[in-house]
């Protein structure tokens, strides 16, 4: 229940927000740092609940930088557990510690980007946060960090934008997906009409299976971790699924051709519209390729998806009347409501979001 009433009260406050009720920017801040609270303390104190909890307890308590490798852990995720179980750092401290950092680098990025927080805080709740905050935390992070990184991507601060990179692979080595980006995004402008030749040409990719030609690619990639990783989605069912022609797809398409139609009527920042453009482009892009490795498609796409946390607040603000703001907010609440059904619900009582327990709140009632 308590993900149900956290959406509607994130629905209704913004809402509020984008039709200016007793608008006050100092207000909207609040409740949006209000907000932050509530979902480190949801994420932060939860007990056995959300996605891969019993895996990260279990690599807490076993993993040393002796046997990471074999874990397939990336060494820098193996070194901070070490590190905080050296210092007497219990697992609950350690799910406390990474929901603190993701979810405030992540309401930062909002906070300094976004034209309307709680629109933002929408699409951040009912995909990112559940998903990320409330499972793949090392994912979450890495997603946090890249987003800075667009920013040195878009000023061209190589330095910076390696570094950040770097920080990121030793936690999730799926972020190496940025490296060939920065030559991209710098040297390969891709205009509209290419977009659109481009992305239909790779329709078919849609339809394909690729899996035959990712095995054959395994014996190239130095790396131990990302192997690993290759291998177990490859060989695993649940994800190496085919995503095939699916409404994220299609959402994906609107979002990209929703930016390059308001790109010329908007007085917002130039700069940034162009890099939202290029990523999102180059995400559908990695997005078709790999369809039919479902976990390779959306891992490495939700680098670029993520934008959606401030294209999307973009897109409404640029809208010229308020119905047709309301309209598209509202459809992107549907969309977050059935994504939340998706990830919360859909599974019954085998779903590990259910019920919901929290640390504190235990121990209040105990």
């Amino acid at each position: 229940m308590i993900y149900l009433i956290l959406f509607f009260v994130f629905l209704l406050i913004g809402l509020a927000e984008i039709n200016e009720v007793g608008y006050n920017k100092n207000v909207y801040g609040v409740l949006f740092f209000v907000s932050a609270i509530v979902l480190i303390f949801v994420a932060g104190f939860r007990f056995y609940s959300g996605y891969d909890y019993l895996e990260y307890q279990s690599l807490y308590e076993n993993t040393t930088m002796q046997n990471y490798m074999a874990k397939a852990i990336d060494p820098g995720f193996a070194l901070l557990i070490s590190s905080l179980r050296n210092w007497g750092f219990s697992f609950y401290a350690f799910i406390f510690l990474l929901a603190l950092v993701s979810i405030s680098l992540k309401f930062n990025y909002i906070q300094q980007h976004s034209a309307l927080l709680f629109v933002a805080l929408i699409n951040y709740y009912t995909i990112g946060f559940l998903i990320n905050e409330m499972g793949q935390i090392r994912h979450g992070i890495a997603l946090a960090i890249a987003l800075f990184a667009f920013n040195n991507l878009r000023d061209g601060n190589a330095a910076a934008y390696f570094l950040k990179v770097l920080i990121g692979f030793l936690l999730h080595g799926s972020i190496l997906i940025l490296v060939p980006i920065w030559f991209l995004f710098r040297y390969v402008k891709v205009a509209p009409k290419a977009m659109f030749w481009i992305l239909l040409l790779l329709m078919p990719f849609l339809f394909i299976d690729i899996k035959g030609v990712l095995f054959k690619t395994l014996e190239f990639i130095p790396i131990f971790q990302i192997q690993a990783k290759m291998v177990f989605y490859l060989y695993t069912d649940q994800y190496n699924q085919k995503l095939g022609f699916n409404i994220s797809f299609v959402l994906r398409l609107l979002t990209l051709a929703g930016l390059i139609i308001i790109q010329n009527r908007t007085q917002l920042t130039n700069r940034n519209i162009q890099l939202w453009i290029q990523l999102y482009f180059w995400g559908t892009v990695i997005y078709m390729v790999f369809s039919s490795v479902s976990e390779f498609a959306i891992r490495l796409s939700t680098y670029f998806k993520t934008l959606d946390l401030v294209i999307y607040p973009f897109l409404i603000a640029a809208l010229p009347n308020r119905w047709q703001k309301n309209l598209l907010y509202l459809l992107l609440g549907l969309y977050g409501l059935w994504s939340l059904y998706k990830v919360v619900y859909a599974m019954g009582n085998e779903s590990t979001f259910l019920p919901y327990q929290n640390l504190v709140i235990s121990w209040l009632y105990e």
